[in-house]
């Protein structure tokens, strides 16, 4: 019996297979990839809606906006939605009492974010504050950092630090950088709860939330407090800078660690103003939650005014829905 002689690949055909293959693989490897973002930015355009969602539920409840923050580390923004995000049971482990009432011997330490009485709550996994494109943090103590800040309008933040009660407090810069504040939707539970009829631009034109990043710490000693939302400077945004702006933030100087596994740019605060820009991990924006409920992802060539107009509350701007 004759066997046709078996023909081989040669290593020149070989090659151009294995070539073939790596090309393939270049040209679908992006789209797998932008595929991947593409329901990471779904998964946090529904975290937003959920975060504003419970806002609603918060205000119908106390016909007010939850309040920004409880002085500085007695409560943000983040644990009074806590029941109307399905997390009553988180919530009902926090303890309310903490204020400058106390003395440091009768619970006004222990009853801060990182006391032993409420850390039971900050050290949590609330899932619907994390954005998926973001890589988790939690700096100190345990402590997680998140990816949704609020909006504390379009100057900067400082501190009011009186002789009595309520001493220190976080409060808007009435005037920096040539704009002057016009109203925000959060604020310290010193300055009154804000109601949504002094959102005089109208809810629809109102900036509620955005997102922030998670920083990275660095070396021993080097944290970053971007995203550290259950602390006074960590849970708001300041837009005096655009989203993902390429300008720096202004933090504490020991409490940002700049250009280390993405960590955005930040400098020490000059004359105690704070300012933090709205950033996030998504390729040419953010996401963002304004007062209707509404997400609207908004690109980093926004421009400033129109950024700014959306940031107050009664700033009288007219915005076209077009420009971002």
């Amino acid at each position: 019996m004759i066997h046709a002689k078996r023909r081989a690949f040669t290593l020149i055909e070989l090659l151009v297979v294995i070539a073939i293959i790596a090309v393939l693989i270049a040209l679908l490897l992006p789209a797998v990839q932008a595929a991947r973002e593409a329901a990471r930015r779904a998964q946090c355009v529904n975290n937003l809606k959920q975060i504003g969602l419970a806002v609603m539920n918060y205000e119908s409840t106390h016909n007010a906006l939850p309040p920004g923050t409880k002085f500085q580390v007695w409560g943000t923004w983040c644990i009074w939605i806590l029941p109307y995000m399905e997390q009553g049971t988180i919530y009902n482990a926090w303890n309310t009492l903490g204020d400058y009432g106390l003395s440091a011997a009768g619970g006004a330490s222990t009853l801060r974010y990182t006391g032993a009485s409420n850390t039971t709550v900050t050290t949590s996994l609330v899932s619907s504050y994390n954005c998926p494109s973001d890589t988790r943090s939690a700096p100190l103590y345990g402590i997680r950092s998140y990816n949704y800040a609020a909006n504390y309008g379009n100057t900067a933040i400082t501190t009011v630090a009186g002789t009595t009660a309520p001493k220190t407090y976080t409060a808007p810069v009435q005037t920096y950088n040539g704009f002057t504040y016009a109203g925000a939707p959060f604020n310290d539970i010193v300055a009154g709860a804000v109601t949504l009829a002094s959102v005089t631009d109208g809810l629809s034109n109102t900036l509620y939330h955005a997102e922030c990043v998670e920083g990275q710490d660095g070396p021993a000693g080097q944290y970053d407090l971007r995203g550290f939302i259950h602390w006074w400077e960590g849970a708001f945004f300041e837009a005096s800078l655009t989203p993902n702006s390429l300008l720096p933030d202004q933090m504490y100087a020991s409490y940002c660690y700049p250009n280390y596994q993405g960590n955005p740019p930040c400098v020490g605060a000059t004359n105690l103003n704070y300012v933090h820009a709205a950033r996030s991990r998504h390729p040419g924006g953010l996401n963002a939650l304004l007062g209707d409920g509404s997400v609207h992802f908004i690109k980093n060539s926004i421009n400033i005014y129109t950024w700014q107009a959306l940031s107050t509350t009664k700033g009288s701007e007219v915005i076209d829905a077009s420009s971002y």
